[in-house]
């Protein structure tokens, strides 16, 4: 069975990148730059919280707009590179056909599996990071959440619902887009080599979530700042370059979250 998926991985990209090194990047850095600027700072601000040590509402809510805000950059910096294909394919009409096929969703990787079924590879990645987690557990993580969650209480419904919204729908398909949609896109078609593509993408987002809980310390630096996110990472990963479809990717994202939800929920 892995033989057969590394093999599925390995399959040639149906379409291949029209961006290259420098917006994957700038998108991450945009990404955190949305998070504390144009949601944590207005929203702590209105609700007179300290910024340095927001609630959970705050803190879910400033992830919330940022991802919509992203999604909006995505499109538009995707869109702007599809309009600069159509013009080079008119003056190359061998072009013509394969750039007028061309949208955002289809660039993305937004479409249906062109393997197994989306559901299958979805639960079973999902299943491998329930089973990470019970690693973790048995060596002694104990009741340790990511930042936002370990500040949550039971009675806190507005903060439950703004976690749900961001752990099970944007913050999934913003990561899905932005890491297997466009930086394993890049490094797929960089290296021609889509197993390492996937690699060095789940080592890019383990230090993207690194770097926002360094100096914490312990399970929360070790667990959910390197080791948890490289995991999950890669299972979406091989996923996204088994099935040719972000889809994947994001479903696998969305369950882990609410895994990560119902986990939290049951502790506090």
């Amino acid at each position: 069975m892995i033989r057969s998926i590394i093999k599925e991985v390995q399959k040639p990209e149906p379409i291949v990148a029209l961006w290259n090194w420098p917006l994957p990047f700038w998108l991450m850095v945009s990404y955190i730059v949305a998070f504390g600027a144009l949601g944590l700072l207005p929203i702590t601000t209105a609700r007179d919280v300290d910024i340095t040590n927001p609630d959970a509402f705050s803190w879910f809510m400033a992830g919330n707009i940022a991802a919509l805000i992203m999604l909006w950059v995505v499109v538009r910096n995707i869109w702007s590179a599809l309009i600069d294909e159509r013009e080079e394919a008119r003056q190359n009409p061998a072009k013509k056909q394969t750039a007028a096929e061309l949208s955002v969703r289809k660039l993305l990787g937004l479409t249906e599996s062109h393997t197994r079924p989306l559901w299958i590879v979805i639960l079973f990645g999902f299943g491998v990071m329930v089973g990470v987690d019970a690693v973790s557990l048995a060596l002694g993580r104990g009741g340790v959440f990511p930042i936002g969650l370990d500040r949550i209480e039971q009675d806190m419904i507005d903060a439950w619902i703004a976690a749900t919204i961001f752990y099970a729908i944007l913050r999934p398909l913003i990561e899905a887009i932005i890491f297997q949609g466009i930086l394993y896109a890049a490094l797929a078609k960089h290296l021609e080599d889509n197993l390492l593509a996937v690699l060095i993408t789940a080592a890019v987002y383990a230090l993207f979530y690194f770097l926002q809980v360094v100096g914490n310390g312990g399970w929360l630096t070790a667990y959910w700042g390197i080791l948890f996110p490289f995991a999950l990472n890669v299972c979406a990963g091989i996923a996204r370059a088994s099935t040719k479809s972000t889809w994947s990717a994001v479903g696998i994202y969305s369950l882990t979250g609410l895994f990560i939800l119902l986990s939290t929920a049951i502790a506090v």
